[in-house]
């Protein structure tokens, strides 16, 4: 039996996202700016909150480690309102000044008109997670997330003694992180990062502007290369993205979907790709020897497309799985073919197999009664 709904541990920034919704009435006489009237407003959990929503929505068993300051003026907010109850919250308090990072995006006429930040980032002098705390986590759970944001919280100790403690055990660790020093990882099982954060840890491979996917691609082979990273992923907007693992090099087309808003695709991306993996773990393999491939890049693709046509912070939703198709690139070819087919034989058979060999989807119609009488006879169909 598979277990896509194994226990996953997600380690990061939890991030409350807010959304300020304005209509514009009227030019404001004293500048060129609009005079508004508020019309909605609420809160999501943002970064690795969105990533623990998006994990229990496809059917994870999902536990949700971050970082919750004792004096935080905002803890007084109910932060279970933003999850569902069977999610495990695992805030780990602590003395650090830091406060929960708060991201306000003020809409107007439903454009993005500015974002205020609130927040304070500053490195703890003690380390949150002690290395008890690591060891019982890769005891504990079927696959690790980092989701990292660069808040404070995640340290670069902390990123090594993860890695080193989920590969000794066979864990797989899917990291996303804003980090910019590539030392710490090394021997990382993935890590999946974006064009800008790409530029930034592997600054002689350089993506430029001018580059064409082939050159990309090629540029992303020499860094994985020059790494020491088992699954390296560089999503890269309209281009889709590229994965280059141990043996294999595979990219996935960007689906075409309207966008509507950008938010949280990382996210999303990152939770799919990981859900794929551990959805195989019982029906193929057992420790992170295996790596990814184009099947786990293709779901990831889909679901960020899934979340980029909403607005806000959106995770993937429960429904995701029964709805993927409608998401997939509207460029896949799409066979038909009808026939009464009321007795089976090999005609039939070669027919079938011949027009899905010319096609990704093949629909086949089957003629109703009365069509089948009318083709073949009053004695037919037989069934």
């Amino acid at each position: 039996m598979p277990i896509e709904n194994g226990k996953i541990a997600i380690i990061g920034d939890l991030i409350l996202d807010y959304f300020k919704y304005f209509k514009a009435i009227k030019l404001s006489p004293e500048g060129p700016a609009p005079i508004v009237k508020k019309i909605n407003e609420f809160a999501k959990a943002g970064g690795a909150g969105n990533v623990a929503n998006s994990l229990f929505n496809l059917g994870c068993d999902v536990s949700l480690i971050f970082n919750l300051p004792i004096n935080d003026e905002n803890q007084d907010i109910k932060l279970k309102n933003l999850f569902d109850d069977s999610i495990k919250l695992r805030p780990i308090f602590n003395q650090s000044s830091n406060p929960l990072p708060v991201k306000i995006r003020y809409y107007v006429d439903d454009r993005n008109f500015m974002r205020e930040d609130i927040e304070d980032i500053k490195q703890s002098n003690k380390e949150l997670i002690d290395d008890a705390y690591i060891e019982n986590l890769v005891n504990s759970y079927d696959l690790i997330v980092i989701s990292d944001y660069c808040k404070g919280f995640i340290s670069d100790e902390i990123i090594k003694k993860i890695i080193k403690s989920t590969n000794k055990k066979s864990i797989p660790l899917f990291i996303d992180s804003k980090n910019t020093n590539l030392n710490n990882f090394e021997n990382a099982f993935c890590l999946k990062i974006n064009r800008i954060e790409f530029n930034s840890l592997f600054k002689d491979f350089r993506i430029l502007d001018s580059d064409n996917i082939v050159e990309i691609k090629k540029k992303i082979e020499k860094a994985k290369e020059f790494s020491e990273i088992g699954n390296l992923i560089v999503t890269l907007g309209s281009l889709g993205s590229i994965l280059v693992t141990r043996n294999n090099v595979y990219t996935s087309e960007v689906n075409n979907v309207e966008i509507v808003d950008i938010t949280g695709a990382g996210d999303a991306f990152l939770s799919a790709i990981a859900f794929s993996y551990l959805r195989k773990l019982n029906n193929y393999f057992q420790c992170i020897k295996h790596d990814l491939d184009k099947d786990d890049l293709e779901f990831a693709n889909l679901a960020a497309s899934s979340v980029i046509s909403l607005k806000g912070t959106e995770p993937i939703s429960n429904k995701f799985l029964k709805e993927k198709s409608f998401f997939r690139r509207k460029n896949l070819k799409v066979g038909f073919t009808n026939g009464c087919f009321d007795i089976i034989h090999p005609g039939h058979i070669s027919l079938l197999k011949e027009a899905k060999e010319n096609c990704e989807y093949l629909i086949v119609g089957l003629n109703s009664d009365l069509s089948v009488k009318k083709i073949k006879g009053p004695n037919r169909p037989i069934n």
